[in-house]
């Protein structure tokens, strides 16, 4: 995808470059393919490469905004168009399941072969109704994840409509009135942001007089924000966004103000007039305080800048993250000429370790909540994970978890089936291995989480002596427990689990 992305590009740069037409001839429109780029994104299941293509059509800059603005009109509204296309598919679901349900009323005394015929047509329409539901959501999911990064880097001439693309989306969550944009898609435009955020102003699809604009929306949507996921994205972004270009060279007069000011104003917004129109401080207090990741997001951000390192704390895409060991320069204090903040080649080793608990547990919940199921299924479960609280299964006792299931087991993986009594997430057992979430996490790095609960780090601050994360009251040895599991997940076979069908 990467090379397919170069390749538009370079197809693009050469068209500029072509004589004018003879007088009284209209120039040939040059026509790129990313109408068809965004279609394989919308049916592709992988998300490393739902992210390439993303990446490819944000560098695009106006040549690619140009095919998605025919693709997508702007008088349409993309929330309430998700909406209407949900309940469609709904209805079909529903006529399917009365008419199969007719049927075997008329029929009660079929034999087994009627009966498993009925079995593997209602099996037929169930597929088809959560292929039809994935494939809607992964579309608007991704043009949420797109607008943020293409408002970045579309020239004048369009700039304007792009950012009136934007508010459309804003505007069901940071309108009048109750927000009714869905978890799932607050958390793919967050993504969106954070994104943008990670290009240096020397990056090609970079534009400078959009990068204030982005901001200003970063923290309006960060005020409003609703999710746990979202706010420590835009938390990240906002970081990237105030890092100054001259990070590893003596500082100028453009270096950023005091560190800790400006992350305690983004803390005192997280949320702080989510389902409201407006929000004082004691309702932000009433509220109550904010969720774990949250906070410590907020101090992992505050070493981000004043070391000036990001890529030892912050990361872009946890799944990308923890699949890369990553590399790190000779001289890490040394100046870098990159486009990107955060480079592709960072991975998980980079991150202190602070960042890599944090990372670990924030997979964990993604896990939970990201699982098998329909998009209707995994909003339910974002639903009841979006409270400033974590669930037990994380905080106290992993236990529930039940990291060593398999793909059929006989008593089932539905979420909530190994939950506590007291428990009310529902979120366990942890998706079996084998499954079909989007990523497993790598045996590495489940080995360097029970290395960081025995060692010290090579950051010798008593601030960091913490074998175990502020959130975290389990054990050491069962948390160590807990990773053996989940670093046997990718060694162990379906065959080797016990109460297999």
């Amino acid at each position: 995808m990467r090379r397919f992305g170069a390749a538009l590009r370079e197809r693009e740069r050469r068209s500029r470059g072509r004589r004018p037409p003879p007088a009284g001839q209209a120039p040939a429109r040059l026509t790129l393919p990313y109408d068809r780029l965004f279609s394989i994104a919308t049916h592709e299941p992988a998300h490393p490469v739902r992210i390439a293509i993303v990446h490819q059509m944000a560098s695009g800059g106006d040549a690619a905004f140009h095919a998605l603005r025919q693709l997508f009109p702007l008088g349409i509204d993309p929330v309430e168009q998700y909406l209407e296309r949900t309940r469609s598919a709904k209805e079909r679901f529903d006529r399917d399941y009365n008419a199969w349900l007719g049927e075997a009323d008329a029929n009660p005394a079929g034999g087994s072969a009627q009966a498993a015929e009925r079995q593997q047509k209602q099996d037929r329409f169930v597929r088809e109704y959560e292929r039809r539901r994935t494939t809607v959501w992964r579309h608007f999911a991704l043009r949420a994840w797109l607008l943020p990064m293409v408002v970045g880097s579309v020239s004048d001439k369009y700039r304007d409509e792009a950012q009136e693309r934007l508010n459309l989306w804003l505007r069901h969550l940071c309108g009048p009135g109750e927000p009714d944009l869905p978890l799932s898609l607050e958390n793919a435009l967050a993504q969106g942001f954070k994104n943008a955020a990670n290009r240096r102003r020397r990056h090609p699809a970079a534009c400078q007089e959009t990068r204030a604009q982005l901001v200003t929306e970063a923290e309006r949507m960060l005020t409003r924000s609703r999710y746990w996921y979202a706010q420590l994205s835009l938390l990240h972004a906002l970081c990237l966004w105030e890092l100054p270009d001259t990070v590893g060279r003596p500082a100028g007069p453009g270096a950023s103000p005091d560190p800790l000011q400006a992350v305690t104003r983004w803390l005192s917004m997280a949320g702080s007039a989510a389902g409201a129109a407006s929000a004082d401080e004691g309702e932000r207090q009433a509220r109550g305080p904010l969720h774990p990741f949250v906070a410590e997001a907020g101090d992992l951000v505050t070493l981000a800048l004043e070391t000036g390192h990001p890529e030892q704390f912050l990361w872009i895409d946890e799944h990308s993250a923890i699949d890369n060991v990553g590399s790190t320069p000779a001289d890490p204090e040394r100046y870098r000429k990159h486009n990107l903040w955060i480079a592709p080649s960072a991975g998980w080793s980079s991150l202190h370790p602070r960042a890599q608990r944090l990372l670990a547990d924030v997979l964990v919940m993604l896990n939970l909540t990201e699982r098998d199921g329909s998009p209707d299924d995994i909003e339910g479960r974002l639903n009841r994970a979006n409270r400033a609280t974590l669930p037990p299964c994380v905080t106290e006792d992993r236990g529930p978890l039940h990291p060593e299931r398999s793909v059929g087991r006989a008593d089932g993986s539905q979420a909530g089936s190994t939950c506590l009594p007291t428990c009310t997430f529902r979120l366990c057992p942890y998706p079996p291995k084998a499954g079909k979430e989007r990523t497993e996490i790598e045996e590495p790095f489940c080995r360097q989480q029970q290395a960081l609960l025995h060692s010290r780090s090579r950051w010798h601050s008593q601030a960091f002596t913490r074998h175990t994360a502020p959130w975290v009251s389990t054990p050491v040895r069962e948390l160590h427990a807990f990773w053996e599991e989940m670093a046997d997940r990718n060694r162990k076979t379906p065959g080797g689990d016990e109460e297999i069908f």
